[in-house]
């Protein structure tokens, strides 16, 4: 799934404008995702030079510089920043190749990185050793958050097959890994809290607490962030064969292997499922320092909610009912939900992100929209003052190249 947006839309006389960040990001969700390489190299292939992704500026003159040594060693690189910058996350660079040799410029070491990732594409090699045709190149990202969507919930992916893809990321300056950790098929994280999250929702495979904070290392060593996803309420079919206490009814067996938008969801009536909640959300939020805290809430059936007489008493009696009516509203029972949700993550420090399908009037601003099924998400969120994630369907498990 490619996913385009943090964008914040200022209105102007012919629309929008954006004004922060957007996104661009690939959904990987089955070992096939070895194929992130060969399909974003497509994008290039009548590229003057194949350079991925293109820089911002490159002009490229006659001749070639010949190493005569490893060529990542004789390569020179300067932080250009002031004092204390090296660390910043600006991932601007300036890489030129002269008769002098090569030599990489940028204002911080993630901006050398970044540059490091283009020299690599920039060398060829020949029968008498590697060379780089003369060049100027300088380069920023258009899109500050630029991630790959990983989804071993359904489909287990062991660690060595993510730091392959986080390599991949790396080698073409993507830098946010999306980490989809729990849905219908599986929880994927050892909880050390509650233990059946991952005994009995992780059955078919789970990650130790270390093997998070590994994945978490070995992404930061190469730029990239890791935010995870724990999808909530709907597709909480392995949490709550875990702890079916926590359930809207009494449905909910096994962990389902089967597809689809399930009739299974939390109960956000009951308290009991808030105050594990806060405990699992905190536990969870401690193996990854990144700001950001994805709670899903895509694709909630509501059935479930609509036919427990207790449910629909207490959405009535909370004024959770379609405006001039008694009609119970499952879109502000979500809401209800999710109000709660970012109250524990805002005092975990974390910014809330959620799937489109959460988002509505009540919804706090600092919440931040991804949107899969369209454009239109985007702009409904940002005319509700919503930073904004667009999220393309392009599922590169499948058969596609």
């Amino acid at each position: 799934m490619i996913t385009q947006g943090f964008a914040r839309l200022k209105k102007v006389s012919l629309g929008f404008k954006i004004r922060q960040l957007c996104e661009t990001s690939l959904n990987l969700a089955k070992p096939g995702a070895k194929v992130l390489l060969l399909a974003l190299i497509g994008l290039a292939a009548h590229a003057q030079r194949p350079l991925l992704p293109l820089p911002a500026q490159a002009a490229w003159q006659p001749g070639y510089y010949r190493f005569a040594t490893a060529p990542l060693s004789a390569l020179r690189r300067q932080i250009t920043g002031p004092a204390g910058a090296a660390s910043a996350p600006d991932e601007s660079y300036r890489l030129r190749v002269t008769a002098g040799g090569a030599l990489l410029t940028a204002p911080s070491a993630l901006g050398i990185q970044r540059g490091i990732a283009t020299f690599r594409q920039v060398l060829e090699r020949t029968p008498k050793g590697w060379r780089a045709q003369y060049c100027d190149i300088q380069d920023a990202p258009r899109f500050k958050w630029r991630g790959v969507l990983l989804d071993p919930a359904r489909h287990f992916l062991p660690v060595a097959l993510i730091k392959r893809n986080l390599d991949g990321m790396a080698a073409v300056k993507l830098n946010v890994l999306h980490w989809h950790l729990c849905d219908d098929q599986g929880w994927r994280v050892e909880s050390k809290l509650f233990p059946r999250l991952h005994t009995v929702g992780g059955a078919t495979g789970y990650y130790t607490q270390a093997q998070v904070r590994e994945v978490v290392r070995y992404a930061t060593a190469r730029g990239i962030r890791v935010v995870p996803e724990f999808d909530l309420p709907g597709h909480a079919g392995a949490l709550l064969a875990a702890y079916p206490r926590l359930a809207s009814n009494d449905s909910i067996k096994t962990v389902p292997s089967k597809w689809g938008v399930l009739n299974i969801a939390l109960d956000p009536t009951r308290e009991s499922t808030y105050t594990m909640l806060d405990s699992v959300l905190t536990e969870m939020s401690g193996l990854f320092p990144d700001p950001y805290f994805h709670i899903g809430g895509d694709e909630n059936d509501g059935r479930q909610w609509r036919h427990s007489p207790r449910i629909v008493a207490f959405m009535q009696q909370k004024g959770l009912v379609k405006p001039g009516t008694t009609v119970p509203d499952k879109h502000q029972l979500q809401n209800y939900f999710n109000r709660r949700v970012l109250t524990t993550l805002q005092k975990l420090g974390k910014t809330m992100i959620g799937w489109d399908e959460i988002l509505g009037p009540d919804l706090p601003a600092p919440v931040v929209i991804e949107s899969w099924r369209g454009p239109k998400g985007v702009l409904d969120a940002v005319r509700q003052g919503h930073p904004a994630l667009r999220a393309h369907g392009y599922y590169l498990d499948l058969y596609f190249t």
